[in-house]
């Protein structure tokens, strides 16, 4: 039971450092509003009600299913913030100019 559980709850481990350097790219450019909803996006928005709703429907399976279905939906929600803060570098590097002049400009 112990290997099974371990399968199901590492499932996203790939996941993980992406979305690690995603928010610690958000502290060092900065952006600490993007850096406090990834930082509370997995433990708190996706991980409690994942662990709430899962199981009624998995069983013990659930529980185990919630971690990376809290670490996938944070991944996804760290990339949809990344994507415009990394256009925002290129399109300076392209013209030559400083990131952060650009990046002040890119919305929440």
């Amino acid at each position: 039971m112990g290997t099974h559980a371990t399968r199901l709850a590492f499932i996203s481990v790939p996941v993980v450092g992406m979305m690690m350097v995603g928010s610690a790219s958000f502290q060092s450019i900065g952006k600490a509003k993007q850096a406090f909803i990834t930082a509370i996006g997995r433990p708190i928005v996706f991980l409690i009600p994942s662990v709430l709703i899962l199981p009624r429907y998995l069983g013990l399976d659930g529980v185990w299913l919630a971690f990376p279905v809290a670490d996938g939906l944070t991944f996804v929600l760290t990339a949809v913030m990344v994507i415009p803060i990394i256009r925002q570098f290129r399109r300076a590097a392209a013209e030559g100019k400083a990131p952060t002049e650009e990046l002040a400009r890119v919305p929440l």
